[in-house]
């Protein structure tokens, strides 16, 4: 998933919101397929605002998607001794 932020970044800068939404829909696939609900709302936020054109915004989700991911990676490292 962290591989997806700076796509999405990259892709924004550029200009290219096509790119930027499918990495952002990708993302929200890949939480929803993983069982990261909070995660996954916050990744279709993303795609709404990246088609909306709300780039502030964008960015603002991509730091809170990054703190939810962190939160996740830290309760399963809770459950499953040795897990990063």
């Amino acid at each position: 998933m962290s591989e997806l932020f700076p796509d999405i970044e990259r892709t924004l800068a550029a200009g290219d919101m096509v790119e930027a939404r499918r990495h952002a829909h990708t993302g929200a696939g890949s939480c929803a397929t993983c069982g990261m609900m909070q995660a996954q709302n916050v990744m279709r936020r993303m795609e709404r605002s990246i088609e909306a054109g709300q780039s502030d915004h964008t960015r603002e989700l991509i730091h809170e998607a990054r703190r939810v991911l962190a939160a996740t990676r830290a309760a399963a490292a809770e459950l499953v001794p040795g897990l990063k």
